[in-house]
């Protein structure tokens, strides 16, 4: 007898975790997070992966030359965070203004990248409904302001909540907790930042640096564990669409994963869970696998 599963997280992991960073300007501190990740990488073997939010009317030629790279090195993703940062994304503002804003901020991502973001964050807070559900027509998910964990069977894409990386923080306790808590719940966590900085002045927004270095280290103990996947925004989000619509069939043996959402798109290696009662061969997707019985075997597999 088979039993097949799908694995809410990749490599079935217990949760999920990404980083987003807000705006897009901060280069000296976006360099920084780079070397901090390649560290990690050298010493761990994890490769921390983040998601650049970013405001059109905040870059400029030196900061898009970086980002090109930095999406080339594969050490950030990206999203959209507005054309300006200015329009309120509340229904205070009128529908057709943040229907502009969206689509514009997308477009001109686009041309100067090569390649159109597909999740939003909204600027400024005081988000709606209405808006979120305007959102729809230009992303797949969208994120807002300081909240409680997400959770992929009931998560709603367009209002994905946050834990916000805060300059108060002395040391890197807060951030552990919210990691811990994110994978004692099963759960999804997203933490907001801006730049990094030791800095007094830069009290607002920031992150200290070692803070972040710490909470990164320790992000990279907890994924070697199997405890955490550390996923870009855009990654988490894909994989998530293609958990809730995947379908699973069964003959004998032969084991059959499908869905039906668009795979230019939605591409993200999905994790199933298989478990028998005696060793044998199977075939996943026409792929053939030896599992073992009396376990839970981790297969990792593009649709």
């Amino acid at each position: 007898m088979i039993n097949v599963s799908l694995s809410k997280y990749l490599n079935n992991a217990k949760g999920a975790f990404s980083f987003t960073f807000d705006d897009g300007c901060y280069a000296d501190s976006t360099r920084k997070t780079v070397e901090i990740f390649k560290e990690v990488e050298a010493k761990t073997g994890i490769k921390i992966k983040a998601t650049s939010a970013q405001t059109v009317g905040f870059l400029h030629e030196g900061t898009i030359a970086m980002w090109k790279e930095l999406f080339e090195q594969g050490y950030y993703d990206l999203a959209s965070h507005s054309l300006d940062h200015c329009i309120g994304y509340n229904d205070e503002t009128p529908e057709e203004k943040r229907l502009e804003d969206a689509e514009k901020s997308r477009d001109r991502l686009a041309e100067i990248y090569g390649q159109a973001p597909l999740c939003f964050v909204i600027p400024g807070g005081g988000e709606s409904e209405g808006a979120c559900a305007l959102l729809k027509k230009h992303y797949i998910a969208n994120r807002v302001g300081e909240g409680p964990i997400n959770y992929p069977d009931t998560m709603n894409f367009m209002r994905l909540t946050s834990f916000v990386g805060r300059f108060a923080h002395e040391d890197v306790t807060p951030y552990k907790e919210y990691i811990d808590k994110v994978i004692e719940s099963e759960g999804y966590g997203i933490q907001i930042n801006h730049w990094l900085s030791e800095k007094e002045s830069d009290v607002h927004h920031a992150q200290k640096v070692h803070t972040f270095y710490d909470e990164c280290f320790y992000l990279a103990e907890r994924a070697l564990a199997g405890d955490i996947w550390i996923a870009s925004f855009n990654d988490a989000i894909k994989y998530f669409y293609e958990y809730k619509n995947a379908k699973i069939s069964t003959q004998g043996d032969e084991i059959t994963v499908s869905c039906d959402l668009d795979k230019s798109i939605f591409n993200h290696p999905l994790t199933i869970v298989v478990s028998t009662d005696s060793d044998r061969q199977i075939t996943v997707n026409g792929a053939p696998f030896n599992i073992k019985a009396g376990k839970e075997n981790i297969i990792t597999l593009e649709l």
